[in-house]
């Protein structure tokens, strides 16, 4: 992460919060595990940069890594209630797409031209 603007390192930042987001939708763990390794550089940088000169850099990147352990912990424990949740938005937005692809489905099992 070489970019000296701060807006190109949030965006960063978005794009591997959106990794997470679509790990729940797609239900695909690595997209988690990277989506997190992004996270974490991305504050790392933010408290070497803030932290550099400072005893307090250590202590700091200490409370990162323990929060992520700590959201690590808490997203295993509700797995099952984020991929419920994420399930019914994917049903809700893919319900048109499958409902018209079962139709479909149905009439060229009737007909020999499909």
């Amino acid at each position: 992460m070489e970019s000296h603007s701060e807006w190109s390192k949030f965006g960063y930042l978005l794009i591997h919060i959106a990794l997470v987001g679509t790990s729940l939708l797609l239900k695909r763990k690595v997209f988690v595990i990277f989506g997190a390794i992004g996270i974490f550089l991305y504050l790392s940088n933010e408290a070497y940069t803030h932290f550099r000169d400072s005893v307090a850099f250590s202590f700091v990147l200490s409370l990162i890594g323990i929060a992520m352990i700590f959201l690590a912990m808490q997203y295993k424990r509700n797995e099952t209630a984020c991929g419920d949740i994420a399930g019914a938005t994917r049903r809700h937005r893919m319900g048109t797409y499958l409902s018209v692809k079962s139709l479909v489905d149905h009439l060229c099992r009737n007909q020999s031209h499909c």
